[in-house]
């Protein structure tokens, strides 16, 4: 492990303790015990990163064997021994402590990126329940209904020894030969199917395959829908890659400003000519008034599907409504258990839009909506003179707002899960695994999957249920790294491969995210600070629930934070900004995405996974096969390393008998 995060100042220097010009952060916490950040500085002070890793241990051993437990200094030292173990720099100054993720004004380096993702992704194999799940799927018992996994797992000698023959051939004959040597298909892994080659659970086929990403894996809330991607040519049809889509992210400006979502977003298209004022005037009047008219209202005052003028009466009205629901919603926390089922009968939607949560925000939605209704009425085109004025302005960003909620429900979602499997990789099937997500085929899998599901949250928000139809338009996805991603680069599927395909397919880059995101935090240290957070209010007040807000995780580490007076240590900036890539799928999709154009269902035909499998083949696959070290990469790739039981470890695999 390198001392490249240690930085110690001797305490008889008289040098400042800090300097926000280079990016460090005060680590100041509010804890029980007498002069906490003394205490800490002496654990940190003068030691290698071993050393201090080895201190904090210690230290936290011994908080938690007092009674009563301090919670809060406990949650100090964990925060402080993952920062060190992320690579994070701690600085030590006579008795205070500042903290940076890196050098300010530096992109992280892949190296310190991927240290902190295996952070997280290694503490969550250590948990029992994953090594029990790794075990059960790896060495199944003799009385299992399944085989091994290993059967799963491609023969990368195999696969490079047959790669070399074809190297061998004329040029003209290795398209054929190549088709008989990887045949890759796709397979949506649902919970309730089983593979018929091994008998194993086919999400559990693509769980246990997203242990081996470099991240930790947590299944995003919402809609969340798993592929494989195998070979038929090879024995058990083996995992060439892994895919997933979830449901889009509501923050992510680089998209956002690309879409239109955002009033400079929307201003720049339509000085482009894609769009004109007065078509966008209407959509987002339509918008409001059909949010409105998904409003249950009864208990409000007024009609949504009529909606009055906005006057101030009404408006206290609806605030004075929001605040006693939110404050009653506070003590039912404190007094009863937090129920996180959900029916779709109508009385249950009626029920659960009555509940203190959704009354306040059915409420505080209404104030907002009908004040845009009243707004946008009275707002006339050229729109880039309109907003000039401050509340014009605010009531453009305020509508536009609600068009990306609608959309990025519906016709959006990202990719949270793309690439290869080994031994795949140096073929570059990642590549494969991008353009599949391009196919009619993906669009049909999230159609027919979500068609007929109501919405959780707009449904308990309309007192019915309320299905809003998935037509896919586009897929967005982020870089693991904050580098040009080589997975995403030059990833096109050509105009004409696929049917009603008039244009070519592809990613492309948008901008970068803004470096905020969930620390990989230990699961003993998320625990104890959710604790500290629920303490904090008397209450736990983020309880991952349906129309509680985003992220949930990070509301709580926001939550925790504070009660730890470490809100100046900003941990949810990691500094780690990622490469935004957009994939439309479909022509004109800015329009759609702002409603002016209707979205077009697309018309049944050819998945266009064998179409898109045979570019891939002629396009990439084939230029590995003269690919020297790529064929050596492969070949070295042998089935038991590439188990995830092995992930970490140096010793030899154990001999493991195929069931």
């Amino acid at each position: 492990m390198q001392d490249a995060a240690i930085e110690t100042d001797d305490e008889d220097v008289a040098a400042p303790p800090e300097d926000e010009g280079d990016g460090w952060r005060p680590f100041t916490p509010k804890v029980e015990v007498e002069r906490p950040t003394s205490r800490l500085a002496e654990l940190l002070r003068n030691r290698s990163e071993v050393e201090r890793l080895t201190s904090l241990d210690d230290e936290i051993s011994t908080v938690r064997a007092t009674d009563p437990m301090p919670k809060r200094y406990l949650a100090s030292l964990l925060i402080l021994r993952d920062l060190i173990h992320l690579g994070w720099h701690v600085r030590v100054h006579r008795d205070a402590i500042s903290v940076r993720p890196h050098q300010r004004g530096a992109t992280p380096a892949k190296q310190l990126v991927r240290r902190q993702l295996l952070h997280g992704r290694d503490d969550q194999l250590q948990s029992e329940s994953v090594q029990r799940f790794v075990e059960k799927i790896e060495r199944p018992s003799r009385g299992a209904r399944h085989k091994s996994v290993l059967h799963l797992i491609a023969d990368g000698k195999r696969i490079a020894d047959d790669l070399r023959v074809i190297a061998e051939m004329p040029r003209a004959t290795r398209p054929e030969a190549l088709r008989k040597v990887c045949c890759p298909y796709i397979q949506i892994a649902t919970s309730n199917a089983r593979d018929p080659y091994t008998g194993l659970n086919l999400f559990h086929v693509w769980r246990y395959f997203r242990y081996t990403w470099s991240s930790r894996y947590r299944r995003p809330p919402g809609r969340h829908i798993a592929f494989l991607i195998r070979d038929a040519s090879r024995p058990f049809h083996p995992i060439m890659a892994i895919t997933a889509l979830s449901s889009a992210v509501l923050q992510l400006t680089a998209r956002d400003e690309w879409i239109g979502w955002t009033v400079h977003g929307l201003l720049a298209l339509i000085e482009q000519g894609e769009v004109t004022d007065d078509e966008v005037l209407d959509a987002l009047r339509r918008r409001v008034r059909e949010d409105l008219a998904n409003l249950y209202t009864e208990d409000l005052g007024f009609d949504g599907a009529s909606p009055p003028r906005r006057d101030a009466a009404l408006d206290a009205h609806l605030g004075s409504i929001a605040e006693v629901a939110q404050a009653a919603r506070l003590e039912g926390l404190r007094t009863s258990a937090v129920d996180r089922k959900v029916a779709f009968d109508h009385a249950a939607l009626i029920a659960a839009a009555r509940t203190p949560l959704f009354r306040a925000k059915r409420a505080n939605t209404a104030r907002i909506l009908l004040r845009l209704d009243h707004e946008l009425a009275a707002m006339r085109a050229p729109l880039r003179d309109a907003v000039l004025d401050a509340r014009a302005k605010n009531a453009m960003a305020l509508a536009l707002r609600q068009v990306k909620q609608h959309f990025a429900a519906a016709s959006v979602m990202d990719i949270a899960t793309c690439g290869a499997v080994p031994p795949y990789g140096p073929l570059l099937a990642g590549k494969l695994a991008c353009m599949l997500m391009l196919t009619p085929f993906v669009r049909d899998a999230v159609k027919e999957a979500y068609q007929n599901e109501p919405s959780v949250i707009a449904s308990q928000m309309a007192g019915r249920p309320l299905v809003r139809s998935p037509e896919l338009a586009m897929v967005t996805t982020t870089s693991l790294y904050p580098e040009r991603s080589s997975q995403y680069n030059r990833v096109k599927v050509p105009a004409g491969t696929l049917a009603e395909q008039p244009s070519p397919l592809g990613f492309r880059e948008v901008g970068r995210s803004l470096g905020h995101g969930s620390t990989n935090l230990s699961v003993e240290a998320e625990e104890v600070l959710a604790e500290v957070a629920a303490e904090r209010r008397d209450v736990r007040n983020v309880n991952f629930v349906f129309g509680e807000g985003q992220s949930a995780k990070l509301r709580e580490l926001r939550e925790a934070t504070v009660a730890l007076n470490l809100s100046d240590a900003d941990l949810i900036q990691h500094g780690s900004p990622r490469i935004v890539y957009v994939a439309p799928l479909i022509e004109c999709v800015r329009r759609v995405l702002l409603g002016v154009s209707p979205r077009v269902p697309r018309v049944v035909g050819d998945d266009g996974v064998e179409a898109v499998a045979e570019f891939w083949r002629s396009r990439w696959l084939a230029s590995r096969v003269d690919h020297g070290q790529a064929l050596v990469d492969t070949e070295r790739k042998r089935p038991h390393e590439l188990l995830v039981s092995r992930l970490g470890r140096a010793d030899e695999p154990d001999e493991l008998t195929l069931r």
